[in-house]
């Protein structure tokens, strides 16, 4: 990696000059085509995300009069609502129910009664695809050898809201399984900089959540 690269990697960027950084690389008469997918707009609070929707809309404007090819895609969930005048929008979940399916099927393998009940599935997850990741996992590990009756009624009993869904599968370990997440967490939250898979593993083998408690503890994690 150059010296520039590290340079640019550790740089922190301030608002207004990524902004003209979008600006001069993607509205100008020399700009190559290009595409932007901005994910997940639902995790910044309502005033932070129509500044996103005002300033990607302007960018829009500025490469469409300078003759550029640019195409920006915002993606959110269904709040806070995002309405741009003249910008077509997908509802996705109203466009994958094959996808689904599929999925459920190739996850059911050696698991008939899953894939019998595919159906049920998807009608409960009200297309959302992550709802439905989850929800098989759950079905398989807990109704191995059960009847397609007995999962109809164990689907029924999973919440069909993600944000119920979650509290469900963390209430749902007993004590050292906790203790684990709960280390798993921490590592996240207080990490200075993201962790490669080995130094997590490494990391929880070091010893329980009561290791990672104090303020000024400093761990160092090889690579």
């Amino acid at each position: 990696m150059s010296a520039r690269a590290n340079f640019v990697l550790s740089s922190k960027w301030h608002e207004r000059e990524l902004q003209d950084m979008f600006f001069s690389v993607f509205a100008n008469t020399e700009s190559k085509p290009a595409i932007l997918f901005i994910d997940a707009m639902d995790e910044c609070n309502d005033d932070e995300v129509w500044d996103l929707v005002d300033f990607f809309k302007r960018l829009g404007d500025a490469a469409d009069e300078a003759g550029a090819d640019l195409r920006i895609c915002l993606s959110s969930r269904h709040y806070p609502q995002i309405f741009i005048d003249g910008c077509p929008e997908l509802v996705v979940e109203k466009h994958h129910e094959q996808d689904i399916l599929r999925f459920i099927v190739s996850e059911a393998q050696g698991h008939l009664p899953i894939a019998e009940i595919k159906t049920g599935s998807f009608e409960r997850s009200s297309g959302v695809f992550l709802w439905v990741v989850l929800a098989i996992a759950m079905l398989k590990k807990r109704g191995r050898g059960k009847s397609k009756m007995e999962l109809l009624r164990r689907l029924g009993g999973i919440p069909p809201e993600l944000d119920e869904l979650f509290r469900t599968l963390f209430a749902d370990h007993d004590q050292s399984d906790a203790d684990r997440v709960i280390c798993l967490m921490q590592l996240i939250l207080y990490s200075i900089q993201p962790l490669s898979q080995n130094q997590i593993h490494l990391a929880i083998a070091l010893g329980g959540p009561e290791k990672f408690q104090s303020p000024g503890l400093c761990i160092y994690l090889p690579k």
